[in-house]
């Protein structure tokens, strides 16, 4: 009978026990399962936090590689091409440079021209048109120079013919020497009977024809060259006939004269 009593509390207590246990267990399980729900959200926000970073930075990096392309496609613009908001060279600038056909002036205000090397560059090219300017003033001055000794030329041969024939000529000195007459009666004064036969005008036939001119002008041509005046030095008729070659009837003139006085001095 003991035993019987004694086990029915022990039968009813193992029960009792079962479903406290039962009931331990589900908490735990209960617990477990919001732990582990709280661990997934946390990983999936990770992710999704890091991933959100990652998508910024790349956003971030493009858009600073996509700002230094711009930036060098503006600095440096294609082979020939400016930019339009860059501004215009200082050499280059209108207001620097005078026109081609003017040197600037001395004293003009240097203030539109920018300082520093764009003035610089400017005068420098100022300088360079002032010399390329520069050569028809001397080709005008060699000209004059040329003129002068012309003139100079003509004034010893008036002199010479002048002195020797007691004449004088007219102010138009190619006119006066063009039929040959003159020139024929200059040779046959420093040398007696160098040409025997000139045509000269007279009163009924106050201009020769200009035939008698050429055989006038070729006698004077031969009797120079008969009397030692070189050929290089001898002119051609035409430029006394046609008054376009003074300066060679000059050297002519001036041979003829010098080798006379030479021959002159070495047999008195």
């Amino acid at each position: 009978g003991e035993s019987g009593e004694c086990g029915s509390p022990r039968s009813a207590a193992v029960p009792g026990g079962h479903g406290a246990a039962e009931e331990s267990l589900n908490g735990q399980d209960g617990i477990d399962g919001q732990a582990t729900l709280r661990k997934k959200r946390d990983s999936i926000l990770g992710r999704a936090r890091i991933g959100a970073q990652l998508a910024c930075q790349q956003f971030e990096t493009q858009e600073s590689l996509q700002g230094e392309d711009r930036s060098s496609t503006l600095s440096s613009p294609p082979f020939g091409l400016k930019p339009r908001s860059a501004p215009p060279s200082p050499a280059c600038s209108p207001p620097c440079l005078h026109p081609l056909t003017q040197a600037p002036p001395i004293d003009s205000d240097p203030s539109p021209c920018s300082p520093g090397d764009g003035s610089e560059q400017s005068s420098v090219f100022l300088r360079n048109k002032g010399l390329d300017s520069g050569e028809p003033q001397f080709t005008i001055r060699r000209r004059m120079e040329q003129l002068r000794e012309e003139a100079e030329m003509m004034g010893q041969l008036r002199e010479s013919i002048e002195s020797r024939l007691k004449v004088a000529l007219s102010e138009d000195l190619g006119g006066s020497l063009m039929d040959g007459v003159v020139l024929c009666h200059l040779v046959n004064h420093l040398r007696p009977q160098s040409v025997a036969s000139v045509h000269v005008p007279s009163t009924t036939v106050p201009k020769l024809s200009m035939a008698k001119c050429r055989r006038n002008v070729e006698n004077f041509l031969d009797a120079c060259r008969k009397l030692g005046v070189p050929e290089e030095k001898l002119c051609l008729p035409h430029h006394i006939l046609e008054e376009k070659g003074l300066v060679k009837v000059c050297t002519t003139v001036q041979a003829l004269v010098d080798e006379m006085c030479l021959k002159q001095a070495l047999f008195p």
